[in-house]
């Protein structure tokens, strides 16, 4: 079934799937926890952890030596990020934010990079290469990253199309680096499917998947 991007990409400014209250304590490491410490958060965020956005952490996955890409942190995990040096990129708008993290960085000392992965941006191709100039930038640079969205999804579509369209990467690799990294839905996926000029899985919209 053909979907078109603008379906696709209002998918990644929602996000997909349930998000894991659980918080790693070691910097720098991926951590993929199967284990909730909280198994009911609400949709507000709010868990037992003491952290009011600690439910709203996505897996952590490694992107590239000294890279790691996620949904959107706790601010205790984005303080540890801030407080190992880590440069900090969030795909997210402003208004998506549950806190705010130019303060959380001033606080810290230093700044964050905001590129807002949103429908009328990763579907232009100009958007996107300034993105990647971005990620190349910070590449360049040699230092550590710590990349996020909300959900790992902008995170998954967007590194398997820089992998793809900057660094030459075939589309098939691209999309199953995207799939490893944060892709976690049906419709993220075939966001990056259809600007990588493959098939389509199929999939129908449902009015109780939105959040």
């Amino acid at each position: 079934m053909k979907m078109t991007i603008g379906l696709a990409l209002f998918t990644l400014a929602v996000g997909c799937g349930p998000a894991d209250p659980d918080r790693p304590d070691i910097p720098f490491v991926p951590v993929h926890v199967d284990t909730a410490t909280d198994t009911t958060p609400t949709d507000t965020g709010t868990v037992s952890t003491g952290d009011p956005f600690a439910a709203l952490l996505w897996y952590e996955h490694s992107l590239d030596d000294g890279w790691i890409g996620a949904g959107q942190p706790s601010m205790d995990r984005l303080d540890q990020a801030f407080d190992v040096g880590m440069q900090v990129i969030t795909l997210r708008t402003l208004d998506e934010e549950p806190f705010d993290e130019v303060a959380a960085a001033a606080a810290m000392g230093t700044t964050i990079i905001r590129f807002p992965a949103l429908v009328d941006i990763v579907s232009d191709p100009v958007h996107r290469e300034a993105l990647y100039d971005i990620y190349d930038e910070q590449r360049d640079l040699g230092g550590e990253v710590y990349l996020h969205c909300g959900t790992g999804n902008r995170v998954g579509v967007t590194w398997a199309l820089y992998n793809a369209e900057r660094l030459g990467m075939g589309a098939d690799e691209a999309l199953a680096l995207g799939l490893e990294v944060g892709i976690n839905c049906t419709p993220s996926e075939n966001l990056l499917r259809e600007i990588l000029g493959l098939e389509l899985l199929p999939w129908e919209y449902d009015d109780e998947w939105e959040m």
